[in-house]
């Protein structure tokens, strides 16, 4: 799938990746797969292309306010002045409109982006009447500027969240029994596929991918108990529970996300961050 990879990833392999550039073999199959032209000997070699300027953003997909005065039958058609996609660009500090999400009703669905794509999953069916979960799945590719459903998940899921991991996106929870169930998708063959539950069984939860494994941190809003740790390895398909030092304690609606190697957790009702070191198994504030 070199192919479908942009130029500019694939040129930051050849210079950053020490199993690309030590292998010349590698480093053969990179380089055909960027933009290419043909010699007058007839090898293939490397076009130079334009160095492209990718900027990190925050994407934010947000519904609407359901008013209670508002007319049933036309709570699901589009809002007079649509605006529930964009992004923040922190540099310039300026937030820019994107294409709508086109359910405008829709709740309790999750956002990731993986590929410079984004995927929001699952959620409620977008409309005062019927609020079931769904299996529904979304992308919007910016070079396209368009919103696109794809392959639809194997479970209905609502409440959920969702993470990347290995270029694939998870999908934890949100699903009707009480056992936190896991798929994954696969952006290349465009497929779901079903990998073993979480041990332990959590409602308030928050998931993030981090050093090649995935991590859910969560606890039970019945039982209000201490926040409990799970790990996924992937290429064992197994789920392992981490005692850890330090675990903070019961959060309602707790949020992680990773950054070099470490996972930042933060919850709804705490002006306090905490931060998980997988590799030392240490939870710090």
């Amino acid at each position: 799938h070199l192919g479908s990879l942009p130029d500019q990833y694939l040129q930051n392999l050849l210079a950053t990746e020490p199993l690309v550039r030590d292998s010349d073999a590698s480093k053969a199959l990179v380089a055909r797969s960027c933009t290419t032209g043909q010699s007058d000997a007839g090898a293939w070699k490397p076009t130079p292309a334009p160095p492209q300027k990718l900027e990190e953003v925050l994407v934010v997909v947000g519904g609407r306010v359901l008013e209670e005065s508002e007319d049933e039958d036309g709570g699901v058609g589009m809002p007079a002045a649509p605006r529930n996609f964009a992004f923040y660009n922190p540099k310039s500090r300026r937030w820019m409109a994107l294409p709508d999400f086109p359910d405008y009703n829709k709740w309790g669905f999750s956002l990731v982006a993986l590929n410079n794509a984004v995927y929001v999953t699952g959620g409620s069916r977008g409309s005062r009447n019927d609020t079931w979960s769904t299996t529904q799945a979304w992308r919007f590719c910016p070079r396209d500027g368009t919103w696109k459903p794809i392959a639809s998940m194997l479970k209905a899921r609502t409440n959920h969240t969702s993470a990347v991991l290995n270029g694939e996106i998870y999908v934890i929870g949100g699903t009707t029994v009480d056992a936190v169930e896991v798929e994954r998708y696969d952006p290349y063959n465009k497929s779901w596929c079903a990998i073993s539950p979480a041990l332990k069984y959590v409602s308030n939860f928050a998931a993030v991918g981090c050093l090649g494994k995935l991590y859910l941190v969560g606890s039970c809003a019945v039982k209000y108990n201490a926040l409990t740790l799970q790990c996924y390895n992937p290429v064992q398909d197994l789920w392992s529970a981490i005692t850890s030092p330090f675990i903070p304690k019961y959060l309602s609606a707790p949020r992680c996300a990773a950054l070099h190697g470490l996972i930042y957790l933060i919850g709804d009702n705490t002006k306090k961050v905490h931060v998980y070191n997988p590799e030392a198994n240490i939870w710090q504030k």
